[in-house]
């Protein structure tokens, strides 16, 4: 296509029908490498970025990390590693609600959470129980549950998660 038919397609674009617009459209898109050619679809202004909010942090890792409304969590394990799986669970779950809480939303909004399992053969029952328990009915978040070698022995779960404001 001609430069010129580009700048037509362009200068006619914000008063084309829908079924117009398809036409240039594909006009457009056949010259991508055309300096102008994303001008015909920038009618609205940029939105600017959220800041990035970093909570609990260390020099290391932040635990939370809340940006576009949206919450991380980095992983997330009980302070008393001498319990079995069960009070594992259960003590990583407060603390989840923990900082949820401090970011200002709660389990309700999880979107994901990833759980690590020392041993996902021996405690995969026993963590869904704690779990079962814990989440909101009718609001369980997409999981992944993996089993993984983790840093200390006596670790048996981890939990990150991903949730909304």
């Amino acid at each position: 296509m001609r430069a010129g038919r580009l700048r037509e397609c362009m200068k006619l674009w914000p008063r084309c029908t829908s079924a117009a617009q398809g036409k240039h459209l594909r006009h457009v898109l056949l010259l991508p490498h055309a300096p102008s050619a994303t001008a015909a679809f920038s009618s609205a202004p940029p939105v600017p970025a959220l800041p990035i909010e970093r909570l609990h942090k260390s020099p290391r890792f932040s635990e939370v990390v809340v940006h576009n409304r949206t919450v991380y969590l980095s992983g997330q394990l009980a302070d008393n590693l001498d319990g079995d799986v069960r009070s594992q669970t259960a003590e990583t779950l407060a603390s989840i609600d923990t900082f949820l809480a401090d970011a200002g939303t709660d389990k309700s909004k999880l979107l994901s959470v990833t759980i690590y399992l020392k041993d996902i053969r021996k405690d995969y029952a026993d963590m869904n129980a704690e779990w079962d328990a814990w989440v909101p009915a009718g609001a369980a978040p997409a999981r992944a549950t993996v089993e993984a070698a983790l840093y200390d022995d006596r670790v048996l779960v981890e939990m990150s998660a991903i949730a909304a404001l």
